[in-house]
């Protein structure tokens, strides 16, 4: 897996992690994964609770990217990149317990890692508007969104955004805030043309 144009991190974690836990396993209660799924989780269940979390199914991200390339060069080193994603459907269906962030989650991990759907519990990622609320006394700036540029691939939707901020500027006033940095892409190039 050396130069190989694959993603080897999720196995290759996963067994560091097992070989790190094993000597440990006294010393911890519960073992958190959040979307690693290699081989080594499995084993790190037998010895310890385990519990998974998964935003979204990884296959969703490799859909997107190979209907977005536009060669056959493109779509082999998709497809080769993404050939971990067999293993995390793997893992993810055996798993016990998984925490999924939305009801579309559970019906795509459902459909696409065979996940059983009363395995997966949903906790929403969100904010409690009772304790997290506007403060009264510090004023809003009309017309003001704010967003964040963790990745700039097809399914964080920033371009969709900044196409829609472009339309809304024709007939209002607005801004956007971007926090972080937008890599070179169909993003930065929306940026500039607009």
């Amino acid at each position: 897996q050396f130069l190989t144009g694959t993603f080897p991190e999720p196995m290759a974690f996963s067994a560091r992690a097992h070989r790190a836990l094993a000597p440990r396993v006294g010393e911890f209660d519960l073992v958190h994964d959040k979307q690693c799924l290699g081989y080594g989780i499995l084993k790190i269940e037998k010895l310890l609770p385990t519990i998974v979390t998964l935003h979204h199914p990884i296959t969703r991200d490799r859909a997107l990217e190979m209907e977005h390339a536009k060669t056959w060069f493109k779509r082999f080193s998709v497809g080769r990149w993404y050939s971990f994603v067999k293993m995390q459907g793997r893992v993810a269906s055996r798993m016990p317990r998984v925490v999924v962030v939305s009801q579309n989650s559970i019906d795509d991990i459902h459909t696409d890692m065979g996940v059983a759907k009363e395995r997966m519990r949903l906790v929403p990622v969100g904010v409690d508007p009772e304790l997290f609320a506007p403060q009264p006394d510090i004023a809003r700036t009309p017309g003001r969104l704010i967003t964040t540029a963790s990745a700039d691939v097809a399914l964080k939707g920033l371009s969709y955004l900044l196409e829609a901020m472009a339309k809304l500027r024709t007939e209002r006033d607005v801004t956007l805030t971007i926090i972080g940095k937008p890599k070179p892409g169909k993003s930065m190039d929306l940026i500039e043309s607009l």
